[in-house]
């Protein structure tokens, strides 16, 4: 009985780490649509501000396209801890 408690801890541990991971990729494609629009504003030419632009505008979809997806998949907390199924 206690391995399975400590299996179910582990295992509830190892979905949030993941899950986490998966946040912090839509920080990440954030973070990048970020730095295009500002080398965006640094840029003379205006072929490469158009092109940091629409890099810029691609990764803030992705994250857009993901985060509903995150947030369906977020671990939940019981009454015994981090339950590895989803909110769905």
């Amino acid at each position: 009985m206690r391995q399975l408690a400590t299996l179910e801890r582990y295992l509830g541990l190892t979905v949030l780490a993941i899950w986490r991971r998966v946040l912090e990729k839509l920080n990440d494609y954030r973070g990048h649509a970020r730095e295009c629009r500002r080398l965006a504003t640094l840029t003379s030419r205006e072929d490469h501000r158009a092109a940091l632009i629409q890099m810029a505008e691609t990764w803030e979809q992705l994250a857009i396209e993901r985060e509903p997806k995150v947030k369906a998949d977020e671990p939940t907390l019981s009454a015994d801890g981090l339950s590895a199924e989803s909110n769905n």
